[in-house]
């Protein structure tokens, strides 16, 4: 299935060393984006419908995060 592509920079040298892990795991690199983005999405949106809309707040004061 085609869909528009989606275009951004990214440093040479990354571009070459995530090109060279996907041929070595056999993967293509435009599966393995669209799996982190989907990832990310997932991991940051609200609700059982992942309706984008709504996303976790991340500024949240007392965040156990901001500590490690």
């Amino acid at each position: 299935m085609k869909t528009p592509m989606t275009q951004f920079r990214i440093a040479p040298e990354l571009k070459d060393r995530f090109r060279k892990v996907c041929e070595k795991k056999e993967v293509s690199m435009s599966d393995v984006v669209r799996e982190m983005i989907e990832d990310y999405v997932n991991l940051n949106t609200v609700g059982l419908d992942q309706d984008t809309t709504v996303v976790i707040n991340d500024n949240i004061e007392d965040d156990w995060r901001k500590t490690l």
